[in-house]
């Protein structure tokens, strides 16, 4: 049956009383509107056979025996209303169509009703209902579409054939909208809802959910669900398990979500965390499968959800671990800009951390903040959060990886830095440090707090390990493996002075799981494997090229400690070594434990509390007749020391005294050591040697008073704020170079050379330069102008060379100042020649027996008589 509505006027009370007639002889009922706007409304009458159709306000028609009704609005902007409860059993169908207007339709199923809500293009849908109202649906030419369950215990299901669609709720009226985006197309028939109990959409390819601008507590479960909740616990709950993507975008508000694990959503989850606020944004997560990966760089964190779960605007993560399961967390980026503010581990068990570190980093820091806590900052970007391990110190293991370059790295108990760059570790029970490739240097230093255990491989190439423990050694077991055992690797394990004493011991058959996977499957001979023992802290190296054990006792002038002031070693030539020292500071003598042929050597000294002014430390050596062997001192460090006597042993490395060295008193310094000492500009200093061998640097912050040496190899150099003396009886080669000078403005004083001189000197003011029986060659350059000088403009006192020739020499000094006298005679081995000679300034007397090779002053050639 068709009725038109077309021409109706209301009745004249505006109250119309409906017409009920019986519409028996047709299935279907259509309503017509009319070219205008109509508000056509549809619902159940009071008995549950009829119900009623009122347009606009026209009288209202009661129907019954209907299976089905067509409500069209025709032209003009429609209003349809549907209320579906309460409708005649029969009547299980209804279509709207809207017209050509933009039109609406309302629809309210008031009771408990299931609703499957499938939008079909841009103004057409279908709604399936089901529960107190029995009814499907139809909507065409439809602009807008609401729903409303009426009660909140309806549920709606919308069905997206694999599109996208964009979704929001707000828990407190239990309301929102759902809008189906297909892929390249135009958006489908969105659908506003309130009163709903809970929503599901199915089918969904990506599904962005909007939560409101307020604070939002939010949780994604396991099986997909999306449960939204205000600050007064009402929840609006979403099931998205069916979906193959989510964005999650919790705009303003400090919102928390929380992600529990599961194999759903293979397109990922994004999370948008909006306008951070006070608060901020905070999002949980917990891996699926026992690893979770995060990635502060990208913000990304992969092994929650079958898809990665990536972070935009959120400044808080935290990842819970599997209580009783080894969940392995790995993060990358840390110490470089991220988004995230702080990551929290929520560990459990026997959990295992692989830490990597940004290429660029700021800075990262690791510290302990209570019993089952650790924390890691990481400069400007992410903060890290270790917690509810049940051993930290046996549980939790952390790894560092360096380049494949020349590493220079430190480890203490504090944490490591690794080419400046600085990872702290308290709380960390076992440290694995791969230096990769590169010849790396790495110091060990452990003191006070240090992990239980370390693992350290160095890789390939020549590297340089040095382990310092101290007296009271700490619970560690070492573990180190230098690489490549082709290349000239060296390990270096010192022990503080104190109450341990190492005990060292060749492993032939090593038990400890841990030395047999530090072997590896390379075949290692097990004969290379060394063990030491220094109190609770063990040490084992495998195949070092190099390595050095090192004792150390400690002597103390003080009467009030326990330490002697007198430390004495025999060597197998019964040669005897006496180290004594007196007054204040203590001094650390080092023995090598490993190679025999060392007994008669010191490895090293270090000075602690001795000063410039009052310490001394001498070194005396008593020679059994016939031994051939010569002791040595490897390398002297610390503070200063007033003097510093060894005449009968060689220095091989070098001295480093900041705080200065009044006297030094050597046999021979090998070739390539350094001497440097600092202190007070006006300290005083003596050195005494025999041989100083080739590349040997001496440099010291205050004023050599005297220099003497048998000879000094080339390439050397000598640095003081002024030299006042220097004498060598066989040669000198070094260069001299004076920072300083006295009040008459000499910074070099005296130099007597028996045998050659080949020397760059560089001072304000040289006092005089004397080589006999032997040749000069020279590059001298004063620094004195000639307005700074007095009457006298001599820069250089005296140049004298006898019994030996001047060759291939420059003498620069500036204009106005002047060489007093230049001397080049023949003496019992010939010479009295200068060979080639460029001077500017001013030249005195001279005194040459042959000018054999050009002369020039100031760029003129001259003969010198």
């Amino acid at each position: 049956m068709d009725v038109s509505f077309s021409g109706l006027e209301p009745a004249d009370n505006g109250s119309p009383v409906p017409v009920v007639r019986e519409l028996t002889t047709a299935a279907r009922l259509t309503v017509h509107g009319t070219s205008a706007a109509n508000a056509i409304a549809l619902g159940p009458m009071l008995t549950a056979s009829t119900a009623v159709i009122a347009v606009d306000g026209a009288p209202a028609i009661a129907f019954g025996g209907k299976t089905s009704a067509t409500l069209d609005g025709g032209a003009g902007a429609d209003a349809f209303d549907l209320e579906l409860a309460g409708l005649p059993a029969g009547l299980t169908s209804i279509e709207v169509s809207g017209g050509a207007a933009l039109d609406r339709l309302d629809v309210t199923t008031p009771g408990q009703n299931d609703v499957i809500y499938t939008p079909a293009g841009p103004s057409a849908a279908t709604l399936d209902v089901s529960g107190d109202a029995e009814v499907t649906v139809d909507v065409d030419s439809v602009e807008s579409l609401g729903y409303d369950g009426a009660g909140q215990t309806d549920t709606l299901d919308v069905v997206l054939g694999g599109a996208d669609a964009h979704l929001q709720g707000d828990a407190a009226t239990q309301s929102g909208g759902v809008v189906s985006l297909p892929s390249g197309g135009a958006g489908e028939l969105a659908i506003d809802y309130a009163g709903v109990g809970s929503l599901a959409v199915t089918g969904g390819d990506t599904v962005q959910y909007d939560a409101t601008g307020n604070v939002d507590d939010v949780a994604l479960s396991g099986a997909g669900v999306l449960s939204v909740s205000n600050l007064l616990g009402v929840a609006h709950v979403v099931d998205l398990s069916d979906s193959d993507g989510l964005v999650l975008n919790l705009l303003g508000g400090s919102d928390a979500l929380n992600i529990a694990p599961s194999a759903l959503f293979p397109g990922g989850v994004l999370v948008l965390g909006g306008t951070p606020s006070i608060g901020s944004d905070a999002v949980t997560v917990q891996p699926a499968n026992g690893a979770v990966t995060i990635d502060l760089a990208t913000s990304r964190v992969t092994g929650v959800v079958a898809g990665p779960v990536d972070l935009a605007g959120i400044e808080h993560l935290v990842v819970d671990g599997n209580p009783g399961a080894a969940d392995t967390f790995t993060v990358n980026g840390v110490g470089g800009d991220s988004s995230i503010h702080t990551l929290a581990l929520n560990a459990g068990d026997e959990d295992a951390l692989d830490l990597g570190l940004a290429e660029e980093a700021s800075g990262l820091a690791l510290s302990s903040t209570g019993a089952l806590r650790s924390k890691i900052a990481a400069g400007e970007g992410a903060t890290l959060n270790i917690d509810g391990l049940s051993d930290p110190a046996a549980a939790l293991s952390l790894m560092i990886e360096g380049t494949d370059g020349a590493d220079d790295v430190a480890l203490d108990g504090a944490g490591v830095t690794i080419n400046g760059r600085h990872t702290s570790l308290v709380g960390i029970g076992r440290v694995m440090l791969d230096t990769l490739g590169g010849a790396d240097t790495v110091t060990v230093s452990a003191v006070g707090t240090f992990p239980g255990a370390v693992d350290l491989d160095t890789g390939d190439g020549d590297d340089r390990v040095e382990i310092t423990y101290a007296s009271d050694a700490p619970d560690t077991a070492l573990l180190v493996d230098t690489g490549d055992h082709d290349a000239g690797d060296a390990v270096v394990v010192r022990g503080t002075p104190g109450d341990h004493r190492f005990e060292v011991a060749n492993i032939a058959a090593p038990d400890d799981p841990t030395v047999v996977a530090l072997l590896g499957d390379a075949g290692f001979d097990p004969q290379d494997v060394v063990q030491s023992t220094f109190g609770d802290a063990t040490t084992t190296t495998a195949n070092v090229e190099t390595l050095q054990v090192l004792d150390g006792t400690r002597l103390d002038d003080d009467r009030n400690t326990v330490e002697q002031k007198k430390f004495e070693i025999t060597d197998g030539d019964e040669n005897r070594t006496m180290i004594s020292t007196r007054g204040p500071g203590t001094v650390d003598v080092y023995l090598d434990l490993i190679d025999p042929a060392a007994a008669s050597a010191i490895h090293s000294i270090m000075t602690e509390g001795t000063t410039s002014a009052k310490t001394r430390l001498d070194v005396k050596v008593r020679k059994a007749r016939g031994s051939g062997v010569q002791p040595t001192i490897g390398s002297v460090s610390g503070a200063g020391l007033k003097s510093l006597k060894a005449k009968d042993s060689d220095l091989v490395e070098g001295i480093d005294l900041p705080d200065g060295l009044g006297q030094l008193d050597l046999h021979d310094i090998a070739d390539g050591a350094s001497i440097a000492a600092g202190g007070p500009s006006g300290l005083k200093s003596k050195v005494k040697a025999n041989d100083i061998g080739a590349g040997v640097e001496i440099v010291l912050g205050g004023i050599l008073q005297d220099l003497k040496v048998n000879a000094w190899g080339a390439g050397g150099s000598l640095v003081a704020k002024l030299v006042q003396r220097i004498s060598a009886k066989a040669g000198f080669l070094a260069d001299i170079t004076a920072t300083g000078a006295d009040a008459k403005g000499i910074g070099v004083g005296s130099i007597k050379v028996t045998g050659d001189l080949t020397s760059q000197i560089t001072a304000r003011k040289i006092k005089s330069i004397g080589v006999k029986d032997g040749d000069a060659q020279l590059s001298v350059t004063t620094l004195a102008r000639e307005s700074e000088l007095g009457r006298k403009k001599d820069v250089i006192g005296a140049l004298s060379v006898v019994g030996g020739d001047l060759v291939d020499s420059e003498i620069l000094m500036r204009q106005g100042t002047s060489l007093a006298k230049l001397t080049v005679k023949t003496g019992r081995g010939g010479g009295g020649r200068v060979v080639g000679l460029t001077m500017t300034g001013l030249l005195g007397r001279t005194a040459v027996d042959d000018q054999a090779g050009p002369v020039t002053l100031n760029g003129d050639a001259i003969v010198l008589v």
